[in-house]
């Protein structure tokens, strides 16, 4: 993310990034005396078998070359087609050699010498590819992985097995056999034995190479490219060559550098296609405004940017908070409260504790602990029966998208906030906003998708037009909720405050629909691009732009969470994904991908990596800088909380990936 170009090219990124990105993973092994070396060389390995293991898209999107390390060159060397299949002919000619090199009949035929020469370059050749594979991948890499240390026993084996031989050939030329100290000949028939074993090895090697095709292929049906960065790249750099002395007098009579700064300008504001009307000044606000020829008048704030006070934690005592919300006081609850504002937050174990009504503990939490509640002069009655009847309405026989996923959305929405200190940026009716836009994000969710909805002619769909017609419910049971007096936590705003608020909750809700996860991220990046025109919070575009994503990001969380929430979400997105497969086979439609329930078992696993490689680690990506831009660089041990469980999970499902394939080579 540096200058005017971002790459999000996660085959390589992990490889160039040093430290930053693997801090997780960098825990276990600093060790060692050069821990920045073994971490790029452990992360080097595994994003090769993230790349060789499909699901992981090429997000670049930038343009311009980038200086290739001499370790990078050696690794495409050695994941290379052609160089897998030079190793898989010296195997074989290797295997061939050895029961050549069994019979001595034989060997007298070919020629002893001759024979002894091939095992020779062999050998060699063998080494030749140890010494470059503990380049490329160090000694952790070689260590890490089944394969690489069975080839590393096999090669060795092969290696003692040549010197020995020769060695044993040069005394019986030399007839002083017997007079060695140690008679080396009993064991060379047994280490030649366990050559043997290497044949097994192109097994592997075949499935490499059918990894890497696989790789090409899902990178090409894959590729997630944002064309807007790409453009603003290539401004950016028009920018730079116009700029040079000996440019800039040559192509100043057709084209200038403000005017192509201007276009970036444009492009970023995403302004390209709003009309710049231009009105007489003396004509009066509101008929400018309907004419097109500014912006909306802007509402006078009572609660304004400049009165943030610095977030104090909810004074009351754990036992006090649990007995108003009317639960059974016990150390688990009271340890969990403590926990709500932790990116760790098991979310789970709340709502076995709280009767299956985690969302009105958090949601009640959350208000208090944030200073929503005061600020905002919210009765505790009066937000405990919001929270009730909206969480009454989330359909808890869903096994994804129930209360439990809102009162994580609420817990991470609150960590952005207090823990990453986005409070600090934004406008109170913001932080009051995106709070209670966390809590309704998928109140009555049906457990379908909005495609399933369309498809099916769903009266949803019918009367939302096939647009958001998810989303837009459940802005319609929230405001219904609200609209009650005795749920009215708008109740002490003004009209106007009212007004602003029902907005941004529309705005920050019906940007959750999946279909504008690209629109989103695309918008943030390009302005992540140059922090000196790009990304501006004291603008209120900008500012909910990036609330839209940091809402967004918590909806789709569960990949950047420790590996066992990961995992229970994705169990529980598996049976949900299984219900509507079933629906859409009743209703005589072809189930939706990953969504048959005869193939689930296949493709759980693809379908996690998937979705974390192309739709969740991007946004992390995204989301991680878009909070350092916020601190002005200044370190955040909050941020590096989500870095290091993305790390740790890609980690993981590289080696399960890795053993899945494995075991399918061997049934082979």
């Amino acid at each position: 993310w540096g200058g005017s170009r971002i790459f999000l090219h996660f085959d390589h990124m992990e490889r160039r990034s040093g430290s930053n990105t693997s801090q997780g993973l960098a825990k276990r092994f600093s060790n060692t005396s050069n821990t920045r070396r073994s971490e790029s060389v452990m992360v080097r390995h595994l994003s090769h078998h993230l790349s060789a293991h499909a699901s992981v898209p090429r997000f670049h999107t930038a343009l311009g070359k980038q200086s290739i390390s001499w370790q990078d060159r050696i690794a495409d060397l050695v994941e290379s087609v052609p160089f897998n299949i030079f190793i898989i002919l010296v195997v074989l000619t290797d295997f061939c050699f050895f029961f050549i090199n069994a019979d001595n009949a034989s060997r007298r035929d070919v020629g002893e010498d001759a024979i002894l020469g091939v095992e020779l370059t062999v050998a060699i050749i063998f080494v030749l590819e140890m010494v470059l594979k503990f380049y490329v991948y160090g000694v952790i890499g070689i260590f890490f992985n089944t394969w690489n240390l069975t080839d590393f026993v096999i090669m060795i084996a092969t290696v003692v097995s040549v010197v020995l031989d020769m060695s044993t050939s040069n005394k019986k030329n030399n007839h002083d056999l017997t007079h060695s100290v140690v008679d080396f000949s009993s064991a060379v028939p047994i280490i030649r034995l366990v050559r043997v074993v290497r044949l097994f090895r192109i097994f592997h090697i075949l499935n490499t190479i059918r990894d890497f095709s696989l790789s090409n292929s899902v990178a090409r049906q894959s590729d997630v490219r944002l064309p807007v960065l790409i453009c603003l790249d290539i401004l950016n750099r028009a920018i730079e060559l116009v700029s040079e002395p000996g440019v800039r007098e040559y192509v100043e009579n057709f084209i200038s550098i403000e005017d192509l700064r201007w276009v970036v300008s444009v492009i970023q504001a995403d302004k390209l296609y709003s009309p710049d009307i231009q009105l007489d000044e003396t004509l009066p606000p509101d008929v400018r405004q309907l004419l097109g020829g500014g912006p909306p008048p802007p509402i006078q704030k009572s609660l304004d940017i400049s009165v943030v006070e610095p977030v104090r934690p909810y004074g009351n005592p754990p036992e006090t908070i649990i007995a108003d919300l009317g639960f059974r006081d016990s150390p688990d609850l009271q340890l969990l409260m403590l926990d709500v504002g932790t990116w760790d937050f098991d979310v789970f174990r709340l709502t076995a504790c709280t009767d299956q009504k985690p969302l009105l503990f958090v949601g009640f939490y959350v208000a208090h602990s944030l200073g929503i509640a005061a600020r905002f002069k919210i009765p505790d009655q009066v937000l405990i029966r919001f929270l009730t009847q909206i969480e009454s309405k989330y359909v808890n026989t869903n096994p994804y998208n129930n209360s439990t996923k809102a009162a994580s959305m609420v817990a991470s929405v609150a960590y952005f906030l207090d823990q990453c200190r986005v409070m600090d940026s934004i406008s109170p009716i913001e932080t009051f906003a995106l709070f209670v836009a966390s809590i309704i994000l998928d109140v009555g969710h049906l457990g379908v998708t909005n495609s399933f909805l369309a498809r099916t002619h769903h009266p949803l769909a019918l009367e939302y037009n096939d647009v958001s017609p998810m989303e837009n419910y459940h802005l319609f049971l929230a405001f219904s909720v609200l609209s009650q007096p005795d749920c009215d936590i708008f109740a002490s705003l003004s009209a106007p405050e009212k007004s602003q608020i029902r907005d941004l909750i529309m705005n920050f809700v019906l940007s959750s629909d999946m279909r504008d996860h690209y629109i989103l991220l695309a918008k943030l990046s390009a302005k992540l691009i140059d922090q000196t025109t790009g990304l501006d919070l004291t603008k209120d575009s900008d500012r909910i732009l990036a609330l839209k994503v940091l809402l967004h990001a918590a909806d789709i969380s569960a990949p950047a969470k420790p590996w066992r929430l990961f995992c229970e979400w994705q169990k529980r997105l598996d049976q949900e994904m299984i219900l509507q497969g079933d629906a859409e086979k009743a209703q005589g439609l072809p189930p939706s991908m990953f969504m048959d329930r005869e193939l689930i078992s296949q493709t759980s696993s693809q379908s996690k990596m998937a979705f974390a490689n192309i739709i969740a680690f991007p946004l992390f990506e995204c989301v991680v800088e878009f909070l350092r831009v916020m601190r002005k660089g200044a370190p955040n041990s909050m941020v590096d909380m989500i870095k290091q469980a993305m790390s740790a999970n890609k980690t993981i499902m590289v080696t399960q990936q890795t053993n899945t394939n494995q075991e399918g080579s061997l049934s082979l």
